[in-house]
């Protein structure tokens, strides 16, 4: 499972040091300004806090809808893992 921290039930692993801290709209985070993306949704920070989320689908610059975990998936380094492992096997 692992140790992670959450901002507005958006897990995240990318914070310094993962504690099970919880930050919501307008919480200072040690992150560096921009928009991240998690299984649940995304959030953007700004000069050091966490200035809003959105939870859910995303929409391309194409109008379709896609999911925070689609989005993921080219990035992930478990499913890159399986992946590799995979193609040894095989």
């Amino acid at each position: 499972m692992g140790v992670y921290d959450t901002v507005y039930g958006i897990q995240m692993k990318c914070t310094p040091e993962q504690a099970m801290v919880e930050y919501d709209v307008g919480d200072k985070i040690p992150l560096e300004d921009g928009g991240y993306i998690g299984r649940e949704g995304i959030f953007i920070v700004m000069e050091g806090y966490v200035a809003a989320v959105a939870l859910g689908d995303l929409t391309t610059k194409w109008g379709t809808k896609l999911s925070p975990s689609k989005a993921l998936e080219s990035a992930d380094p478990i499913l890159e893992a399986i992946r590799e492992t995979t193609k040894k096997t095989v």
